[in-house]
């Protein structure tokens, strides 16, 4: 067989055509389905580091909240020394709120608990006072708000028209 020049270039453009169909081609296919499944599974897991870096900054920045909360909580905690401040805090609270307080009485400390720190107490204090309603009213909840954990137990209130009688005993918590 003879060939020109012109048909051994375009047979030997065949050859490699044919050739880099047949092997090259699917070499080259299967490189890069392999190249996208590792991108792909990378990603994926530069995301969950992403969310996890997210989580552990969300969880430092609520263990930080939650150390300041229990100082906060720590400090509304009275020791023994803090009984009379809780009395005049009450007073405080009962003057600026334009409730009469006609006394105060603290009752001896209850056993409540005991735990690795310390031996807490219940202290109850009565309380009686003349105001109007509304401003009764707002006593008691700056007493649940106050510096100190003070709950309500126990609230009468006797209509007295235009004042209330009212007596109640708040509970608060001392630590030994």
């Amino acid at each position: 067989i003879k060939l020109n020049k012109k048909e051994i270039i375009a047979l030997a453009i065949y050859v490699f055509c044919i050739i880099e169909i047949v092997f090259i081609f699917p070499i080259q296919i299967k490189k890069f389905t392999s190249l996208h499944s590792k991108v792909k599974d990378l990603s994926e897991k530069l995301k969950e580091a992403k969310r996890d870096l997210d989580s552990k900054d969300a969880f430092i920045n609520a263990k930080e909240k939650l150390k300041l909360d229990i100082v906060n909580l720590d400090s509304k905690i009275i020791t023994s020394a803090d009984i009379s401040s809780v009395s005049a805090f009450i007073s405080r609270k009962a003057k600026e709120n334009s409730v009469e307080l006609s006394e105060i009485i603290q009752s001896p400390p209850k056993f409540y608990k005991k735990t690795e720190k310390a031996k807490f107490f219940y202290l109850p204090i009565k309380v009686k006072a003349k105001g109007y309603f509304h401003n009764i009213c707002h006593l008691l909840n700056e007493l649940g708000e106050g510096y100190y954990f003070l709950e309500t137990k126990e609230l009468t209130i006797k209509s007295n028209t235009p004042y209330h009688d009212i007596v109640f005993e708040v509970v608060t918590l001392l630590k030994e």
